[in-house]
């Protein structure tokens, strides 16, 4: 379940696993001005809940939202990216057993660390 904290106050549910909860974050999520009214993001799941938190210095964030399937197309977790700036943040949440289990990965992508001549 992802919860979605608006800047009035509102948190919004979307159950990533179904195909109804996916179709309406993804429709609301295509509007740059929801991305603006977001303050937070939060995986919820099987009485456990891992918050994404970003600094207020970055200008604009862009967030997307999609559930992990195996090979035989069974929901096997759930994953938020945020984008802001040249940073890019995802918070992944496992859903077998009940070990609440998360996992956050931050990358610079097209920054260049160092320069081959």
């Amino acid at each position: 379940m992802l919860l979605v904290n608006r800047r009035d106050g509102r948190v919004e549910r979307f159950n990533l696993t179904d195909e109804d909860g996916l179709r309406k974050f993804r429709s609301l999520s295509s509007d740059p001005a929801w991305h603006s009214d977001v303050t937070g993001v939060s995986l919820v799941g099987q009485g456990h809940r891992a918050d994404l938190p970003l600094p207020k210095k970055f200008g604009i964030v862009t967030y997307d939202a999609e559930p992990i399937k195996d090979r035989d197309g069974n929901p096997v977790g759930e994953r938020v990216a945020a984008a802001a700036g040249d940073a890019y943040v995802t918070l992944t949440m496992y859903l077998n057993g009940g070990s609440g289990r998360f996992r956050v990965d931050l990358s610079r992508p097209g920054r260049r660390r160092w320069r081959c001549s």
